[in-house]
């Protein structure tokens, strides 16, 4: 694959194409990308002109129980059919814009950027529509609460554990993390918005217990009661490749069929990846690296049982993301930004926080089998930014490049 960025004037060129049939694929920033099939000849100049179109928007404002605009709150717009969604942070008075949204149905709501003491109905909206008001929910009135008691299979109360609480329609968005500290194992969560809940446990050694599903209305206390983990098991992987070469760099992790996780392995003596104690059930396992395809299966955990697993790693494409450096930037380029990268039509792989400090770019590598990628950069100087790339079968190394504007 082969990218190029345009002029200031929208021109671009792409030497040295080879002939046959080609995919090409144009996008911008907040404007909805064009793809199609070109055929190019052996010693020619091939022309293609392209017309994006800049979208749709959403608009709106977000107001509290009296009417009156919030502020700093995250609006978030998830696509009905699923994929990319896009969001938003209101302005003094309330208000949000989304710009170059692509058509369909989107199910919008607004957060607080900490915490989850409000928060407003989900409303379907289609971009392009008129602005329309998400209205704060009171917590006097409408929160509601979660309680119970983590005990041992000894009876022992837990003492220290976390809960993390995340909407039954979002699977994908954790919503709420609550430390427990009491003597007994009790713990409140709340106020809560009304709605369903998935709740999910982490006790210790026990690892992640998925509670299952909630509802909560508006006032309501739901008492889960007593909680016991069940006698937990262990997951054993040993990883190879075809050719038998080494395995090293590699992180391996778990999360449970209801997305708790990830549970990390360690690699010890023996070469075999250990997991922490984990309650039985099945898990999706991952294990990714700069020079490997990310593998993803799914094991299972026996209670009091150690299972081992054999598996195969292929090598991958080693990708170089380089970003960069802002215009207007003089010597040093520093700052702080949260980068992650999805499967296009899929799933997230991974997100991490970069500490940037570079004269001119910087270079992260990961390891990617072929396929239709997506990455997400939010840097806290300057805007956000997407983008999309095309891993080819063969390629054994590939650069993107990442032009970072600059937040003036």
């Amino acid at each position: 694959m082969r990218q190029v960025v345009a002029d200031p004037e929208g021109r671009y060129r792409i030497p040295q194409v080879p002939s046959g049939e080609l995919r090409f694929r144009a996008s911008v920033e907040h404007t909805m990308g064009v793809a199609t099939m070109l055929q190019a000849l052996d010693g020619r100049e091939l022309r293609h002109d392209v017309v994006l179109d800049r979208g749709a928007s959403i608009e709106g404002r977000v107001i509290g129980p009296d009417g009156e605009g919030i502020a700093g709150w995250q609006v978030i717009a998830s696509p009905n059919g699923g994929g990319h969604g896009h969001d938003a942070i209101t302005g003094g008075d309330g208000r949000f814009a989304m710009p170059g949204v692509e058509p369909g149905e989107y199910s919008v709501d607004a957060r607080p950027e900490q915490g989850l003491s409000r928060w407003t109905p989900s409303v379907t909206v289609t971009p392009g529509g008129a602005p329309f008001e998400l209205r704060a929910l009171a917590t006097d009135r409408d929160g509601a609460r979660i309680t119970g008691t983590l005990a041992d299979r000894e009876g022992r109360p837990i003492v220290h554990a976390s809960a993390r609480l995340r909407l039954d329609r979002d699977p994908s968005g954790e919503t709420s993390m609550t430390e427990i500290d009491d003597a007994q194992g009790r713990f409140e969560i709340g106020p809560l918005p009304p709605g369903r809940y998935a709740l999910a446990v982490q006790l210790g050694e026990h690892g992640w217990l998925d509670t299952g599903v909630h509802d909560a209305a508006p006032g309501s206390t739901v008492d889960l009661g007593r909680i016991v983990p069940p006698a937990p098991g262990r997951l054993a992987i040993r990883l190879r490749t075809p050719k038998g070469e080494s395995v090293e760099p590699l992180d391996v992790a778990v999360h449970d069929a209801a997305g708790n996780g990830p549970s990390s392995f360690t690699r010890e003596a023996d070469g075999i990846w250990r997991s922490p104690p984990l309650p039985p059930g099945r898990y999706q396992l991952r294990a990714w690296g700069e020079r490997f395809a990310p593998l993803r299966t799914e094991v299972v955990v026996v209670a009091e049982r150690e299972s081992l697993a054999d598996l195969a790693i292929a090598a991958a494409t080693a990708v170089t993301f380089a970003l960069r450096k802002p215009p207007g930037i003089e010597g040093r380029w520093t700052a702080t930004a949260y980068f992650a990268l999805r499967e296009v039509q899929g799933a997230y792989l991974d997100g991490r926080m970069l500490t940037i400090d570079t004269t001119e770019e910087f270079v992260l590598t990961r390891g990617l089998a072929p396929g239709r990628y997506g990455f997400e950069l939010r840097a806290t100087d300057g805007p956000q930014h997407r983008g999309e790339f095309e891993v080819a079968v063969g390629t054994a190394a590939q650069r993107v490049e990442i032009a970072v504007r600059s937040a003036r």
